[in-house]
């Protein structure tokens, strides 16, 4: 069974050279498809080299982002209670 994964056009771009590399290296071309699948099991038997590669993009945010963020809100004046936003966000009428 097969399924569509979206990547970007970097990475498609890398897999093609991954790709060719590996048909220069093996001499014989290696399916897409099967280099994903051996990146998978590679990565699950790593996950410790996964985690190090995740922590190192830009996560959690740091100090002066978290505060960036935080002033995005603004007071507009409007009283809303718990029952509206739980309405509106959960689709809802009362859970209190």
């Amino acid at each position: 069974m097969s399924t569509s994964v979206k990547i970007s056009s970097e990475s498609k771009k890398r897999l093609e050279q991954l790709q060719a590399m590996l048909t220069l290296k093996l001499g014989r071309k290696i399916p897409q498809h099967e280099i994903l699948d051996a990146l998978i099991k590679l990565g699950t038997s790593n996950i410790d080299d996964l985690i190090k590669y995740f922590s190192k993009l830009k996560f959690p945010l740091s100090s002066s982002e978290i505060r960036k963020v935080l002033s995005l809100p603004s007071d507009w004046g409007v009283r809303t209670s718990e029952k509206e936003i739980n309405k509106v966000v959960y689709d809802v009428e009362d859970q209190i």
